[in-house]
């Protein structure tokens, strides 16, 4: 059975944002494409439309050209992707198989119990509903509710490959931006909810356009993705069904009890007050990082063993035992490569005696000619340092709160001693050099 078509023509100055769903209806159907149901048609400005269709082709084919995977499977071969085509939908000829994109998520966003403990459909909310509703996708970019759209998967949150298509250039915001002036949209809210997808905006760039104000969503029954549910039950009861005039006049901060939900003008609940926050991208790194030195640590005594061998390894232990070591100490299972490639005689001598006076004194002195801190090089608790060893340098960290010491890797001198700046590392390859690990 085919699901029925629903009577949404939007003419209201107002424009909700929302994401798409992981779980989708398999199900299609064989009606050729509408691309007057597309957004394409809508956004009235034909570079726009083409910026449109050359980042969905970009998009389509970093499934399948990039070595991307999704719970270890690689999206080119993942099943809701067997059937993906260049059609329409992308500006191409092949023949898809469709079905609209208000049909085609199912996820919590898009129907289910609230917490109030009724049903929503947001399908059947949208019905009659002047205002307009936008979707944001890792695949399509932006997609209104009937806008027909294959079977696919493409994790805009789990993959950062996919995220940069879409942010780069200001493409998704530029595409947004377009839509409002096109349609004449007067108040943007916001509903993105997670992280991934809010940052997919330049908010700034949306708050700057000329008789355009902004509300975001927020809920205290959870952060990020939990509180996905209330947004879906909301915008179906009552946001939809609000008078156009109602919903502009709303105050910058604006509480609806009923669903445990806030607008405000900012992406942030009132200072003071206690709401459930999603943590930040390096928050989770941090935790992951911590994880990895857990793994690190269990080794040890081995590891001294295998770098100076065994003789030396039971003096260093004994000096740690014998001063009391205040540190707990991990090292890097690469730290040992890094050292042994170099065939000099007196790299290990001067290790040793330095590995002595560090793992034996607390705090790190400040004051040492050849200890300095890295340039930026704070991750949470962990400060990086390097120490100079001959022309070698030696790069730890240390977490004093916890007494932890983590002997990371091991180089040449560099030039450029800036090298070690850290700063304009992205989170994840943050964590990516913290652990020394592939992506």
């Amino acid at each position: 059975m085919e699901p029925s078509p629903i009577e949404y023509k939007p003419t209201s100055p107002v424009l909700f944002l929302g994401i798409c769903s992981l779980n989708k209806s398999p199900l299609s159907n064989d009606e050729p494409y509408q691309k007057e149901q597309s957004i394409a048609a809508w956004l009235k400005d034909p570079q726009k439309e083409n910026l449109l269709y050359q980042t969905r082709k970009a998009s389509f084919e970093l499934i399948f050209q990039g070595d991307l995977e999704n719970y270890g499977i690689p999206l080119a071969k993942h099943p809701l992707n067997r059937d993906l085509r260049r059609g329409a939908d992308f500006n191409g000829t092949a023949r898809a198989k469709y079905l609209p994109a208000i049909d085609r998520y199912t996820g919590r966003f898009y129907g289910g119990k609230g917490n109030d403990g009724r049903i929503y459909d947001l399908k059947t909310s949208l019905n009659g509903s002047s205002h307009h509703l936008l979707i944001i996708s890792g695949l399509y970019g932006l997609l209104r509710p009937q806008e027909q759209i294959q079977l696919y998967e493409s994790p805009l949150e789990d993959l950062p490959e996919i995220q940069a298509i879409w942010k780069e250039g200001n493409r998704l915001t530029r595409l947004l931006s377009a839509y409002i002036k096109a349609r004449g949209v007067r108040l943007v809210v916001d509903m993105t909810g997670q992280r991934a997808y809010h940052e997919m905006i330049d908010w700034p760039a949306i708050y700057a356009l000329p008789g355009v104000r902004v509300l975001h969503a927020m809920a205290n029954i959870g952060p990020g993705e939990d509180q996905i549910k209330t947004f879906g039950a909301a915008l179906c009861d009552p946001l939809l069904r609000m008078p156009a005039s109602e919903l502009l006049t709303l105050p910058d901060s604006w509480e609806l009890e009923a669903h445990h939900l806030m607008l405000r003008s900012i992406p942030s609940p009132p200072k003071g007050e206690d709401w459930p926050r999603e943590p930040s991208e390096l928050e989770m790194v941090l935790a992951d990082m911590r994880q990895g030195l857990e793994m690190f640590s269990k080794n040890v005594e081995e590891d001294y063993e295998r770098l100076f061998g065994h003789d030396k390894a039971r003096v260093l232990i004994e000096e740690v035992r014998q001063h009391k070591s205040p540190w707990n100490v991990a090292i890097n299972s690469n730290l040992i490569k890094d050292i042994n490639q170099f065939n000099d005689p007196n790299v290990k001598k001067s290790l040793f005696a330095d590995l002595v006076s560090l793992i034996t004194t607390f705090p790190i002195s400040r004051k040492g000619k050849d200890i300095t801190e890295l340039r930026n090089g704070r991750f949470g608790d962990y400060l990086g340092w390097r120490i100079r060893i001959n022309k070698y340098r030696l790069i730890f960290f240390t977490n004093e709160g916890g007494r932890q010491l983590y002997l990371h890797s091991f180089d040449k001198k560099h030039e450029d001693e800036e090298t070690y700046d850290l700063s304009k590392l992205a989170a994840r390859k943050i964590r990516a050099f913290f652990l020394r690990i592939e992506e």
